[in-house]
């Protein structure tokens, strides 16, 4: 249901797919406000989810866990299907998808911003630099501040205000900032309302 009369379109290639590097989700796990003292877990039992075998990785968690065997259901050993999945892994939680809950925010001087907005199981993994919000820009370790900011300034178009006819970023454009094909891509091959 609408409200308001407004539909939000959110592309989906706006966002990071699942199946980055591990540099990537150490990128989003800091503008997020997860404590870096977490990470390394994080990502080892997000390998030992979806790795096909029952070993454990450094860091990581296979079914014979306790925290699975508590649960009573094993690691999946696939990739993940859709950015909830998460909040089944071990170490990761709605705090880290969902960020801090509202009625502890007084209690911390560092919430969680979470990362479910931010995530997708879609596409190829490249990202459509029309649609990709800031933090996802800041996500990928090869783009400088100069290059996001200029992505940023291009995607308002000539009169340089959002909302207008010439928004966007041109294949034209794209050539001219040098973005590279390999993880970018203006095609919005999904959507989400």
């Amino acid at each position: 249901m609408v409200r308001g009369g407004q539909v939000r379109i959110d592309f989906e290639n706006g966002r990071r797919h699942v199946n980055m590097s591990r540099d990537e989700w150490k990128l989003l796990f800091d503008q997020a406000g997860i404590p870096n003292t977490r990470w390394d877990e994080m990502l080892g039992c997000l390998e030992d989810w979806q790795d096909e075998n029952d070993e454990h990785g450094l860091n990581g968690a296979e079914s014979d866990d306790s925290f699975y065997v508590k649960r009573e259901y094993e690691c999946k050993n696939a990739p993940i299907d859709t950015v909830d999945e998460l909040l089944l892994i071990k170490n990761w939680g709605a705090e880290v998808l969902y960020g801090t809950p509202p009625e502890e925010l007084e209690d911390t001087d560092d919430p969680i911003l979470g990362l479910a907005d931010q995530l997708t199981v879609w596409g190829d993994g490249k990202i459509n630099p029309n649609s990709a919000t800031m933090e996802v820009l800041n996500s990928v370790s090869t783009l400088s501040d100069d290059k996001i900011a200029s992505i940023i300034e291009w995607r308002l178009g000539l009169d340089g205000i959002p909302g207008t006819k010439d928004d966007g970023i041109t294949p034209d454009d794209f050539n001219a900032l040098g973005l590279d094909s390999s993880l970018f891509s203006l095609v919005p091959d999904y959507v989400c309302l």
